[in-house]
């Protein structure tokens, strides 16, 4: 029973830098002159405001998705701020994630890293035996993600290797795997879960496809979900403003926070007035 409780256990994680200004979304500081009012302030440092959105997608992530899958970590980076990630998450979600370290490393190193420990991590048992269950790894790049993309996630997983989520700009938004699909299929182990991570241009055009030869070369059974946008600049920023608003949703909570920091990208957010 135990054993069995092990295999069909489902992970999230959100893996996300702390909100500190020019760490994160540098590229959308740089991207266009932003302008923004927070609580009536207006702030004119595009690193801010930047970093500010950052933190409205991770708190929303962490509210939208508190309820998915079985256990839920947020994976955090740099070290010392943890202790306030774990005030976010503990305070939005009632305490529903669990605050880990990134670790150090490219960000390859740093999902292999993750993505090892819980898949084939071994405390008495055999790696196969050891693993968790389908494990699934998300950024705060994508922050629309919501439990349905995930459910569909967890449902391709019982029948796949490696889940992909790709993302418009040749990333991806989403990676999972299951290291024991109950078939012939299943073909991860800790040779092939490092070969997804190895020698990839992060942060370029080519992810995407590199992964896939890379699933491919290892007989891996990889699905693909359907595709969505990262947030990486001013352009990204407008195409989720517009999607949220022509959504109907006004209710929607990422909508209300975003247009309550009053953004102005140049002439791109005058709907938002």
């Amino acid at each position: 029973m135990v054993m069995n409780l092990l295999k069909t256990r489902r992970t999230l994680a959100i893996m996300a830098k702390y909100w500190d200004r020019g760490r994160v979304k540098t590229r959308l500081a740089a991207s266009l002159p932003i302008r923004a009012e927070r609580d009536g302030a207006a702030m004119s440092d595009p690193d801010e405001i930047a970093a500010t959105i950052h933190e409205q997608f991770v708190r929303h992530l962490l509210g939208g998705l508190r309820d998915c899958g079985d256990a839920r970590e947020l994976v955090g980076s740099p070290v010392e701020r943890l202790d306030d990630f774990q005030v976010a998450a503990g305070g939005k979600t009632k305490g529903d994630w669990q605050v880990t370290d990134q670790g150090q490393g490219n960000l390859g190193e740093r999902m292999h890293r993750w993505f090892s420990r819980h898949l084939f991590a071994t405390t008495g048992f055999t790696q196969r035996e050891a693993g968790s269950g389908p494990c699934v790894l998300i950024g705060a790049d994508c922050p629309l993600i919501s439990p349905a993309d995930l459910d569909l996630a967890w449902s391709r997983l019982a029948e796949h290797d490696l889940v992909l989520g790709p993302a418009h700009d040749g990333g991806y938004y989403l990676i999972g795997f299951q290291a024991d699909t109950g078939d012939a299929k299943g073909r991860l182990n800790s040779d092939s879960l490092a070969a997804i991570f190895h020698d990839i241009p992060w942060g370029t055009s080519k992810v995407l496809q590199r992964t896939l030869a890379a699933a491919e070369k290892n007989s891996l059974a990889t699905t693909l979900l359907p595709p969505r946008h990262d947030v990486d600049n001013a352009d990204d920023l407008q195409t989720l403003m517009q999607t949220l608003q022509e959504s109907g949703d006004a209710e929607h909570p990422l909508l209300q926070t975003l247009s309550a920091l009053e953004i102005r990208c140049g002439r791109q957010f005058r709907s938002m007035g």
